[in-house]
């Protein structure tokens, strides 16, 4: 199994450097790293460049927000198995190895890994009720966060991938791109997207101001794309996730 790791960055030039040598220090080697820096005017590209084997691209467009550099590395990774993370975060040596693994298996489309964050209480509380209470949930339902995550690339083509969701954001009316909450449910129409313990990302908090009032916004959007997708409940489905099963 080859395994493209996608990077996306945008003003990463403080983060960029340890999060690529997390990735050169995994027990699987990446067969590639991808980092598509999106609309910068800081040196991350610059650093990303002096790592070896990493290949850069620089892409800007009109429109803000992660949905844009990570449609553009769906389109110019090599390999079928794609794990995507933030410019921002650090990996644990065993991530990619985890995080993958799942997609071994043909009725699995995409794995999600936990997020922590770096010095954010807020975002810890979330990512622990998520992540670690969510498994025993009988009620909840998994889909990974953008920092982590991994999925076939022709499952991601066979469902349209996040093109889609250019228009849907605005008839939706939604907050912000939640590109994470409608890729993994989309998969779904493609396979299982199930949880891969033990592969774990450290990531920068946010830069929003109000963290509780961002995190409200964001529930607000994901219910209303479990909506869309016809799922019952603000986010809670009648079914187990499988958390822990490839």
């Amino acid at each position: 199994m080859k395994r493209s790791v996608l990077v996306i960055a945008h003003n990463e030039a403080a983060h960029i450097g340890a999060c690529l040598q997390s990735l050169q220090q995994q027990t699987v080697a990446p067969d590639e790293i991808v980092v598509v820096v999106h609309n910068s005017i800081d040196a991350t590209a610059h650093i990303a460049r002096q790592f070896s084997g990493v290949r850069v691209e620089c892409y800007d467009t009109p429109g803000r927000g992660p949905i844009f550099p990570r449609i553009r590395g769906f389109e110019i990774v090599s390999h079928d198995v794609v794990a995507c993370i933030d410019g921002d975060a650090v990996a644990d040596p065993h991530w990619l190895e985890r995080l993958t693994e799942p997609l071994r298996q043909l009725r699995t489309a995409a794995a999600g890994g936990e997020v922590r964050f770096k010095n954010y209480r807020y975002g810890n509380v979330a990512s622990f009720l998520f992540f670690q209470l969510g498994r025993i949930n009988p009620l909840a339902h998994f889909y990974f966060w953008g920092a982590n995550f991994a999925c076939k690339r022709t499952a991601y083509q066979s469902v349209g991938g996040l093109a889609p969701l250019l228009t849907l954001r605005g008839q939706l009316g939604l907050h912000y791109w939640a590109d994470d909450c409608y890729l993994s449910l989309a998969l779904e129409r493609a396979g299982q997207v199930v949880f891969a313990p033990g592969a774990r990302v450290h990531a920068q908090p946010g830069a929003s101001p109000d963290g509780l009032s961002r995190g409200l916004k964001e529930n607000q959007d994901r219910r209303r794309l479990f909506e869309f997708f016809g799922l019952v409940g603000a986010g809670r489905r009648l079914r187990e996730p499988r958390l822990s099963r490839y």
